[in-house]
């Protein structure tokens, strides 16, 4: 770098003797300033082009693309006649090594499985004991997805080797004297002695935790105890914290404990399953404010909280009627607290996380709504609403709740994409009555015909059609832009600067916290400005007209000219703020002002300088020697 004493000197001639003490930016600066050939207009050229008004701006930000399987449709909803044919009842997506394939139970108990890219049919899952025996729930074993675990109708629990499409383990005895059956099976781990750990729950509120091991001879053996007898009536849930291996996801206590969230009509209950024996962590009863006849959904995740903006946390999140109700993990006090809630405007039937601070929740059984924590409502929604309001009164019809239904909007990032015809599930269960009469309730459950697997969530049809939901990623909504929509450069520009800044949201494998998102995206978005540059100048150079090589016959100085379109002027100065946006003048001054001085820009490229230093924009910038005495000599020759 020049020093600041050799540069004052360039310019003593042009400086007086408070001026000499200033460096020549500071210089270039308030010379301009002084000179009535500089207008308000020149400065504010320094932001424009990246700024540019809204109605020329019409990107529609989609979070999600949808597609239906029309081919896998016909073989489950048309063909009845077929030898494998039954009523679809439960979904799991998975994703194997050499392909993603999801698996349907049916109601004559046959597990079929799909070749989502090719949507062709596979092996069964199927024994003949298990004829006319309903499909009730499904799970396998993550990450590796070598085990399948499934629940039917008749209280049979059969392990499966997805990988090679035969039975390892059934098991008779899970369920007591077939009294009930089963809502939702899950594998929580499988330990280094190769022991499988499930856990089940059935809708009269019994939990059983199952251990199924290897025998010494082959095959396996197993054996189940209770968590809960009689406890969660109607369970209908179950939610595993599963450890991330990102390092931002750190969580001491998490990553050891299992954490498990079991959901039923009543309560929630939540236990660190690795403890021995099961050690219950939080329960939650049902909120006052959500009806006796509804299931709680639950999820866990990462991300921000309205009050914990800066540090990325396990989250969990349970919906339950018409609230979402967010908690996050303290690792230090080991305790789960609330932070944050949403309020609908009608029934919440699921709920998922799909990316770092990102939920997607199905609304009324057929709208699609991606909400983003951060910008949920503080604190508990039941202390919130109950706070001086009269508790015989229904709180979710009262104008304290629609109030807080407007309040909370601002945390949705996308609403309104209808999935029709999603079909439900229902969790029977008996409830006692005052004078000792018994009666039976039925839920609605979506656990197992809406299921979630990474950034994908499937929607088994009632009749007629299985639609997947995909969580784009940043890279590929910019893809779409450039390649798809075909949207010009600079809205392309636009576009990956919101989401660098965190303007724009939602989007998977995106960092939530501001450092870390920027430090993640900083070498795409250097090779994304030089890549955009390069094109443009190398389209409108090699074509006829605007823009053509016949530019370089203008002088650079002539205003008439440099108010009229001219494709180099813009590229430079969009170079210029993107790099100033993005905190890598380093990268301006090297790469990109290589590419200028290739083409004979060198001289526009400086000059065009000129507005942001101005600005003020590089006044805690370094900005190189020869560029510096470039200008220096450009404001002594004029």
């Amino acid at each position: 770098m020049l020093s600041a004493r050799t540069l004052t000197d360039l310019s003593a001639k042009k400086a007086g003797p408070e001026q000499e003490r200033l460096g020549p930016v500071a210089l270039v600066e308030i010379n301009e300033r002084q000179s009535q050939h500089t207008s308000d207009k020149k400065i504010e050229e320094a932001s424009q082009l990246l700024s540019f008004d809204k109605e020329f701006y019409n990107v529609k930000k989609e979070l999600f693309s949808y597609s239906n399987f029309q081919q896998i449709s016909r073989h489950l909803y048309e063909e009845t006649s077929h030898q494998h044919y039954g009523v679809v009842s439960c979904v799991r997506m998975f994703r194997a090594k050499n392909a993603t394939v999801i698996f349907v139970g049916n109601s004559t108990g046959y597990i079929r499985v799909f070749d989502l890219q090719s949507q062709r049919e596979m092996k069964l899952l199927y024994d003949e004991s298990l004829f006319q025996n309903k499909v009730l729930c499904i799970d396998i074993s993550e990450p590796d997805g070598h085990y399948l675990i499934s629940g039917y109708k008749n209280g049979t629990l059969v392990l499966w080797d997805s990988s090679k499409f035969r039975k390892a383990h059934m098991m008779h005895d899970v369920i007591k004297n077939g009294t009930s059956d089963f809502s939702m099976v899950k594998i929580l781990y499988i330990t280094e002695q190769n022991v499988i750990t499930v856990v089940t729950a059935e809708e009269s509120g019994r939990v059983r935790l199952v251990h199924i091991t290897k025998a010494f001879l082959g095959g396996f053996n197993h054996k189940a105890n209770s968590l809960y007898e009689k406890d969660l009536r109607g369970a209908a849930t179950i939610s595993v914290q599963r450890p991330s291996t990102l390092p931002s996801h750190y969580s001491p206590f998490c990553d050891v404990s299992c954490l498990t969230a079991f959901g039923a009509t009543n309560k929630i209950t939540i236990v660190e399953m690795r403890s021995w024996p099961p050690r219950p962590l939080k329960t939650i009863e049902r909120p006052s404010i959500c009806k006796e006849k509804s299931v709680p959904l639950i999820d866990w995740g990462y991300g921000l909280t309205p009050q914990e903006r800066e540090r990325t946390l396990p989250l969990m999140a349970f919906a339950w009627d018409k609230v979402v109700q967010l908690c996050y993990v303290d690792d230090e006090t080991k305790t789960i607290l609330y932070d944050g809630f949403y309020c609908s405007d009608q029934e919440i039937n699921q709920v998922y996380f799909m990316a770092d601070s990102v939920l997607m929740i199905l609304v009324n059984q057929e709208e699609v709504r991606v909400l983003y924590t951060e910008k949920f409502k503080p604190g508990c929604v039941i202390e919130t609403l109950a706070k001086g309001g009269d508790p015989s009164s229904d709180l979710l019809i009262s104008r304290d709740f629609k109030a807080t239904v407007e309040a909370t909007r601002g945390s949705e990032l996308e609403v309104g994409h209808r999935v029709p015809d999603i079909r439900p599930g229902l969790v029977s269960y008996e409830v006692e009555r005052p004078d000792g009469s018994v009666v039976e309730h039925k839920v609605m459950n979506f656990n197992n015909t809406v299921c979630h697997y990474k950034k994908n969530v499937i929607f088994l049809g009632s009749s007629s059609t299985i639609t997947r939901a995909r969580l784009l990623s940043w890279r590929e909504f910019i893809d779409k832009l450039k390649f798809t929509d075909n949207h010009d450069w600079l809205t392309v520009l636009k576009v990956a600067l919101e989401i660098y800044n965190g303007e724009i949201k939602g989007f998977a494998m995106l960092p939530d916290a501001k450092q870390r998102r920027q430090e993640f995206l900083k070498d795409y978005m250097k090779k994304l400005i030089l890549q955009s540059i390069q094109t443009v100048i190398f389209k409108f150079k090699t074509s006829d007209g605007i823009g053509s090589q016949s530019d370089s016959t203008h002088n650079d100085s002539d205003e008439s000219y440099e108010d009229n379109f001219s494709i180099d002027k813009i590229a430079i100065k969009v170079s210029i703020e993107f790099c100033l946006q993005i905190s890598e003048v380093e990268f301006l001054f090297t790469e990109i002002y290589r590419f200028f001085v290739e083409k004979d820009l060198e001289d526009k490229f400086i000059s065009h300088l000129c507005p942001p230093i101005i600005a003020g924009q590089f006044r805690n910038e370094f900005i190189p020697e020869h560029i510096l005495q470039k200008l220096v000599r450009m404001y002594e020759d004029r």
